[in-house]
């Protein structure tokens, strides 16, 4: 039982390097008859009427990304409630004298 388990373990490790050894040189992660049969399955999961739609969807969603990745926009601050009163506490140290101990 337990070279079972280590053999399986062996195939999926070889299964995932090979995955990523594929990836890695520019390779798609899925071959033709694999990405023939998932669209077969999603045309019969979704019908022939709904597949421009999805198509349309994914395409802007994949454009969005693309287009918000590439811009080097400033994440918003958002400021917090315990902002005024930060900046109060900031003030009465800087008004404080110095102390020449």
């Amino acid at each position: 039982m337990a070279s079972s388990v280590s053999a399986r373990e062996d195939a999926l490790i070889d299964r995932a390097h090979s995955v990523r050894n594929r990836i890695a040189e520019g390779e798609s992660m899925f071959s033709l008859p694999e990405l023939a049969v998932i669209l077969a399955v999603v045309a019969v999961v979704f019908g022939p009427g709904k597949l421009p739609d999805i198509g349309k969807s994914l395409g802007k969603g994949i454009r969005n990304f693309k287009k918000a990745t590439d811009e080097e926009s400033p994440v918003p601050q958002v400021p917090s409630k315990t902002a005024p009163a930060e900046l109060e506490a900031a003030e009465r140290i800087e008004q404080r004298p110095a102390s020449t101990e």
